[in-house]
């Protein structure tokens, strides 16, 4: 398949996804902890008050709401998706502009002061062209902020995922019942690995972040994981490589429980 095809294909993949996994209500997985849990001390909410801000990559709006929270000026909602609709049922923040575009293509009527686009990059095959479109609208020092699949210590989950590429090409109705399968059978492994001393794979992740999201939304990751036609793990090195070579100066990065790089990166004034 071309990279066009593969960016449509993984596009039409999350717009039925946010159809059925359309709730931001959580505590946590629709709440502050969980970009916190992301972008660590890369990010502080209380940067964003009162500044123009956009997310490339909005999916349901979760994010979005997260966000408008924190009361910024004047937020951009950017998904290519169907899915904008749920974006609308998510958030009722009065200045919120919600743009059915793709990361390459939008097209803002002024440079803004912060990006977000969390957990989407790694989707987007060749981003280049995203990173770029991204760099352009931004105010000079402006700040972009992401996260992408980690690379070093996630062996065991590219493995599984590798093995279970062919759930890509299922029907929804047939993955859910795969992700529900193995939502139980976590169960057992997440308490096998709370009382082991020594680390077991995915360890970290699956105590620090998975285990706090509840039934239904730990059954939403693991569909996100199985259903996309395209992902890539980034190893650090390579996910700051990719977002300098656009223009980018990365000041931080963050280690979330060994499963995401969190990037912090500014468009240095010329």
């Amino acid at each position: 398949m071309s990279t066009e095809d593969i960016r449509k294909t993984t596009v039409k993949n999350f717009g039925d996804q946010f159809h059925i996994f359309d709730e931001a209500n959580d505590p946590y997985w629709a709440g502050n902890e969980h970009v916190s849990d992301l972008l660590g001390d890369v990010f502080d909410f209380n940067e964003i008050k009162d500044k123009e801000i956009a997310e490339v990559g909005s999916g349901s709006g979760r994010i979005v709401k997260i966000l408008c929270n924190h009361n910024p000026k004047y937020f951009y909602s950017i998904e290519p998706s169907n899915s904008i609709d749920v974006i609308k049922k998510n958030n009722s923040f009065k200045n919120l502009s919600i743009i059915n575009k793709d990361g390459a293509s939008f097209k803002l009527d002024k440079k803004i002061d912060f990006f977000f686009s969390l957990g989407v990059i790694h989707h987007i095959k060749d981003p280049r062209d995203v990173l770029e479109n991204i760099f352009n609208h931004l105010k000079d020092n402006g700040i972009f902020l992401c996260s992408v699949y980690a690379r070093e210590n996630n062996k065991f989950l590219m493995l599984m995922l590798k093995l279970l590429r062919f759930c890509s090409k299922l029907d929804d109705k047939i993955l859910m019942f795969i992700s529900s399968f193995i939502n139980y059978s976590l169960i057992p492994y997440m308490f096998i690995c709370k009382i082991l001393p020594f680390n077991l794979p995915m360890k970290e992740y699956l105590l620090k972040r998975f285990s706090r999201n509840n039934f239904l939304n730990r059954k939403q990751i693991i569909f996100d994981q199985l259903n996309p036609l395209y992902a890539k793990f980034y190893s650090k090195k390579e996910i700051i490589s990719e977002i300098e070579s656009v223009g980018f100066k990365v000041e931080k990065t963050y280690d979330s429980a060994g499963n995401n790089w969190g990037i912090r990166a500014k468009k240095l004034s010329k």
